[in-house]
């Protein structure tokens, strides 16, 4: 996810994100201010809202990866800026397409959020499972990333993360 060292924030993706397809992307949204400050972030995000379409406030800038046979990739919280395609490119395996951020509303500090999904709408999607191709050199590569998991509604994960949702209007 992120290493901090010495109080210095470390992005953890400087090498190209790979994937194939179509996409969407959305920019422009201004980065969270420091780092795990939920109070100034929240305070951002309010000030920001009213500017941008729901799932950029959620996903922050964001691209969406079309693979075909509904399958699609969302890749969220990314730098303002530094998205290198917009909507309707192609883009290959290898290419650069944009930089590790920490922008949105779920973000509060700098990560990459990756989903596999079912819809282009991160906020209609549901989770696809998951295998990575040519994966190694991770503690966890023989315990978590042999698991190919299953689709799950949301409503059912948060019933078991404790997490509370509060719907508004």
């Amino acid at each position: 996810m992120i290493s901090c060292v010495g109080g210095e924030i470390i992005y953890p993706f400087i090498f190209p994100i790979l994937f194939r397809g179509a996409l969407l992307s959305l920019d422009g949204f201004p980065d969270n201010p420091t780092p795990f400050n939920r109070e100034q972030i929240r305070e951002h995000i309010l000030n920001v809202k009213k500017t941008f379409p729901a799932e950029q406030i959620s996903g922050g800038n964001h691209i969406v990866i079309d693979h075909g046979n509904n399958e699609f990739s969302l890749l969220a919280h990314l730098k303002n800026g530094s998205l290198l395609t917009k909507k309707g490119d192609r883009v290959e395996q290898g290419q650069l397409i944009a930089k590790c951020g920490n922008s949105g509303e779920g973000s509060t500090s700098p990560h990459l959020h990756y989903q596999l999904m079912d819809h282009a709408n991160l906020l209609k999607a549901k989770g696809l499972p998951i295998q990575f191709f040519d994966y190694e050199g991770s503690i966890f590569e023989d315990q978590a990333l042999n698991v190919i998991g299953e689709p799950a509604e949301v409503t059912d994960v948060l019933k078991t993360s404790g997490v509370i949702l509060i719907k508004t209007k």
